[in-house]
């Protein structure tokens, strides 16, 4: 199923023309990536135990804990710029233009899935709660994991 979307999503941007390797690159999501919106998926949803699996997986894709939690924080803010968009009364179309999605329209499309189960506030909380993990990982010799472990923790206690 996955692959046939990959397909389908690469196919519409080459409107019947050559898939080259650069479309491929700008369009395929990473495994990574479809990970990180999994995990933030399950802290909305206040699956404790589905996000713990995804930060799993991640740790083992990547190494370096800032370069996971940039995905992380890139999949909050996917949903954050989302529900900020549904307050202000705007559609798909103007996330994707207003935020430069192109190629990248399939995060939005997610986004919008997944944004209903969470408020504003929780996502603007959690955006927070990463900004803060980000800063201390940068600024203290604490495990990243760890550290991580810990805002995830916190973002699923956020009131919805």
């Amino acid at each position: 199923m996955r692959i046939g979307n990959e397909l389908d999503k690469l196919c519409a941007y080459a409107e019947g023309g050559e898939i080259t390797g650069e479309a491929i690159s700008m369009l395929v999501a990473r495994e990574d990536s479809l990970n990180a919106f999994a995990l933030a998926r399950a802290v909305t949803a206040r699956n404790g135990r589905a996000a713990m699996e995804a930060l799993d997986i991640l740790s083992q894709q990547r190494n370096e804990p800032v370069m996971l939690l940039s995905a992380i924080t890139s999949a909050f803010l996917d949903l954050y710029r989302v529900k900020a968009a549904q307050a202000a009364g705007k559609h798909h179309e103007h996330v994707l233009e207003d935020f430069s999605y192109k190629g990248r329209e399939f995060a939005v499309k997610n986004a919008f899935r997944d944004a209903g189960k969470s408020s504003l506030e929780q996502m603007r909380a959690c955006v927070l709660i990463l900004r803060d993990t980000d800063a201390a990982l940068k600024s203290t010799r604490l495990d990243g994991r760890i550290l991580i472990e810990e805002a995830i923790t916190r973002m699923l206690a956020v009131e919805r």
